[in-house]
């Protein structure tokens, strides 16, 4: 639809028939999903004369001192509808023709009335919330720039939509006795939005960053002032033996960066880690023995145990199978419940030569792993919290948002006006389990006899070998007790992949037995019964 050129500026307001708080809006609520038809409805029959519209406003309020509004979201089934009147700013405020408008909405704000702030998107991707700078200003940030005559009017935008994030709005002509309206209107989406920020910034790039659990040369524990004036760390495994620093090293590269796993030694973060372990180089037992400091770093230099280095022999622990796992599992078993204080033996691998197990760490070396540890744990840190959504709507008091609508007209030269309306009163959102906006859900449990009908063809689960073992031998009161009692769970089984499936009213009744159980459980301590279950009798007929 081309609008019509508009001439006259545009005011935006509280229709004819809206309470006087919250003030410059009217923001109805619906309890069923059509509330369209229902809000149309609403409006268009002498909505002045029907004050019960807004009713719902003296039930839905924080408490004193803010008493501000607060509203339900989607999950409540619970829906809002926000309108407002458009008029010509001109004698009498006659309402503007639907035809004049060339688009309308509104945005969502938070912050207050002075300092407000908007939702960006840039290029379709969201941003979270910003300043914002200019309240006059378009919101979209390509109809800004033809605004200020920095592009032409006929430029086509970038793909990807880039400004504040808007809502639309629906003209809606009405007819109040004799008296026309233009009502805009539009649906309040609160629901749990949520949007990825971008990424955060790096770790500071110092040695207090490492793991606060790594013993010097590879970590801090203990130096709380900074590291050693000076090194004397070199030898960190003699004869396959460990210190306890390296011990501590080893349980954090199998464990925390699962090098443990094969899959994890293709894993592009891992990179770097492994090339430093790729340059720590076993040697042959010292001739004479008791070499230390310089002449012990001459012999392991020239006498080097030829492709026996630490990442090695740490892919051979992997790739060998052992009684449970494999070497690099059950060693690391064996770390994480092994007092290291006097560091560990290490496997028998065919990388820890007869003769060759010493190992040793020198200053540039260490300096080298303590920056690939640094950047692991940066990308440990990234990776989950910049995939984290973060809420868009802050629940309670802590948030406060207010709506502010706007229209576009065309004007006699062609070129498009935005003309702003002014913000509403602040409100709140309820949080997902607030009772009060709660509404009952009512479902339907089926009955004792439901669980012997039918085949069990419900929920299907796909479990591997060790898990369907398991659960295979789970199946007297011995199994169960001896797993309780820490006796480990059953041994042996058919060791095959299994697709079990379970009927759906059984475990529909299981669930409902165990929360009862468990609610009289706790109701022992914290007396919360009268809260939790009310159970209202039904008669039925016989």
């Amino acid at each position: 639809m081309v609008a019509v050129p508009e001439a006259h500026v545009v005011s935006l307001g509280a229709p004819w028939y809206a309470p006087s708080a919250p003030a410059n809006v009217a923001m109805h609520r619906y309890l069923d999903t059509g509330f369209v038809a229902q809000f149309q409805a609403d409006v268009g029959n002498a909505p002045q004369n029907h004050p019960e519209l807004f009713d719902w406003m003296d039930e839905d309020r924080l408490p004193a001192p803010s008493a501000m509004l607060k509203l339900r979201r989607p999950l409540h089934r619970t829906f809002y509808m926000v309108a407002w009147e458009a008029c010509c700013k001109i004698g009498g405020a006659p309402a503007l023709g639907p035809e004049k408008i060339a688009s309308a909405g509104f945005v969502l704000r938070s912050g207050n009335a002075a300092q407000q702030q908007g939702f960006q998107i840039a290029g379709g991707r969201p941003q979270g919330w910003a300043d914002v700078v200019d309240l006059n200003a378009d919101p979209d940030a390509a109809r800004q720039i033809k605004a200020l005559g920095l592009v032409p009017q006929s430029a086509t935008p970038n793909p990807g939509y880039t400004g504040e994030e808007t809502f639309p709005l629906h003209p809606l002509a009405v007819q109040d006795g004799t008296t026309p309206h233009t009502l805009l209107y539009g649906y309040l989406p609160i629901g749990g939005g949520s949007f990825v920020p971008p990424a955060p910034p790096a770790l500071v790039d110092s040695d207090q960053s490492l793991l606060p659990d790594l013993s010097w040369p590879f970590g801090l524990a203990g130096f709380s002032n900074g590291p050693p004036t000076v090194y004397a760390s070199d030898a960190q495994i003699t004869g396959g033996q460990t210190t306890s620093a390296m011990a501590g090293l080893l349980r954090v590269l199998l464990g925390r960066f699962q090098l443990a796993d094969p899959t994890a030694w293709s894993d592009p973060q891992n990179a770097q880690l492994i090339s430093v372990l790729s340059a720590l180089n076993f040697y042959a037992d010292p001739s004479p023995p008791g070499l230390t400091g310089q002449d012990l770093r001459n012999w392991a230099a020239a006498h080097p145990a030829t492709g026996s280095t630490l990442a090695a022999l740490l892919l051979d622990y992997a790739n060998t199978s052992a009684a449970n796992g494999t070497v690099a599992q059950a060693f690391l078993a064996t770390l994480m419940n092994t007092d290291l204080t006097s560091g560990v033996t290490l496997p028998p691998s065919q990388y820890l030569q007869s003769g060759a197990g010493n190992l040793l760490v020198v200053e540039a070396d260490a300096s080298r792993l303590r920056s690939a540890l640094r950047a692991r744990i940066v990308q440990s840190y990234a990776t989950p919290v910049s995939a984290l959504p973060t809420p868009k709507l802050i629940s309670g008091p802590a948030g406060s948002y207010f709506v502010v609508p706007f229209v576009r007209t065309i004007c006699p030269n062609g070129c498009e006006r935005i003309n702003w309306g002014q913000p509403c009163d602040p409100f709140a959102v309820a949080a997902a389990f607030d009772p009060d906006a709660a509404r009952p859900s009512l479902i339907e449990m089926p009955s004792l006899a439901d669980a012997k009908k039918g085949a069990a063809r419900g929920a299907s689960f796909d479990m591997p070998p060790d898990l369907a073992d398991l659960m295979n031998g789970l199946n007297s009161n011995a199994a169960v007790q001896n797993m309780w009692s820490g006796g480990g769970g059953p041994s042996g089984g058919l060791g095959i992949r299994f697709i079990c499936s379970f009927s759906l009213p059984v475990i529909t009744i299981c669930a409902m037995i165990m929360l009862s159980i468990i609610l009289n459980l706790l109701n022992i301590f914290l007396g919360w019964m009268a809260w939790v279950k009310i159970c209202l009798p039904v008669p039925v007929k016989k």
